[in-house]
């Protein structure tokens, strides 16, 4: 159906509050409502409809290589930041270590004995004792350094503005997200607005 008719529409949400962007709400991804178009992790999980959940992988490519009480994560290397930027190792562990919700995680030395970053597209996480499931620790929301507003994400932040007396967020497509084989003609709706409204629904 794209291919005969692409949709060159604007997608319009209401939101009984705008999404903040500021550093306290990006270590809370669960307090912002667009995170998930703008940032990515290296792993989510996915529920079937049976009920049983999966781990996807969305940064880190399928080159995982098991280690003694570790493992070693590659990242895919046409993964960009809205800016052309790629997205690289040290920046990972950075955003890790932002986060609030995994403070203790990092700072627990009885569970994170080493992060090594062996270049800037692969690392090695050793852990104190065995994990039965390292790819748990890192669904976490993946920012660029000094720019919280940027992700690698289907969708960048635009600009904020007032149309008809409401305030709203555009968020337009990310065009380096579909040089990565598996989005190749994504995202299919070029933009995305959030207004203010009192009645969502």
């Amino acid at each position: 159906l794209e291919k005969i008719s692409p949709q060159k529409e604007t997608l319009i949400v209401g939101l009984p509050k705008l999404p903040e962007f500021n550093n306290e709400g990006l270590l809370n991804d669960s307090e912002i409502h667009a995170a998930d178009l703008i940032y990515e992790s290296l792993f989510r999980k996915e529920t079937n409809v049976d009920g049983n959940s999966r781990t996807i992988q969305v940064i880190a490519s399928s080159k995982i290589t098991p280690t003694r009480n570790g493992v070693t994560f590659n990242l895919i290397p046409s993964s960009f930041w809205s800016d052309g930027k790629p997205v690289t190792a040290p920046e990972i562990q950075a955003s890790m270590k932002k986060n609030k919700s995994l403070s203790w995680f990092y700072s627990d030395e009885s569970i994170l004995f080493n992060w090594n970053n062996n270049d800037t597209n692969s690392f090695e996480v050793k852990f104190k004792s065995g994990i039965l499931d390292p790819f748990a620790f890192f669904d976490f929301k993946i920012i660029q350094e000094n720019n919280t507003k940027n992700g690698s994400g289907p969708y960048r932040f635009s600009s904020k503005g007032t149309e008809l007396g409401r305030e709203h967020l555009v968020f337009k497509a990310q065009p380096f997200y579909s040089f990565r084989k598996e989005n190749i003609g994504k995202p299919i709706i070029p933009e995305i607005r959030f207004y203010k409204s009192n009645n969502p629904v």
